[in-house]
């Protein structure tokens, strides 16, 4: 990452300004679809590994692994979901 760039927000991103409808789409869309928030932030790799992850993870349930592995992106996906709504909503540093 580049020197001077905040570690919470994308590179593309640096000067991000409150946004709550972007704030509020980039969490629902990572409760509903993992990943797909996350891209839309900008954080395309960390969205696309979440999605490749949660799609991964529910083709493996037939061997119950697979819950495990959805359920863990789904987590995971969600936290940066909150994560990313507060720092577009300006409610959190």
């Amino acid at each position: 990452m580049p020197e001077g760039t905040p570690e919470n927000t994308p590179q593309g991103n640096q000067n991000v300004q409150p946004d709550q409808s972007k704030a509020l789409l980039v969490l629902i869309l990572n409760i509903i679809i993992p990943g797909v928030g996350t891209i839309i932030y900008g954080e395309t790799q960390r969205g696309v590994i979440q999605l490749v992850l949660y799609v991964v993870g529910w083709i493996l349930t037939f061997i119950l692994i697979g819950f495990f592995i959805s359920l863990g992106a789904w987590i995971w996906s969600l936290i940066d979901g909150i994560n990313y709504y507060k720092i577009l909503s300006g409610s959190g540093k």
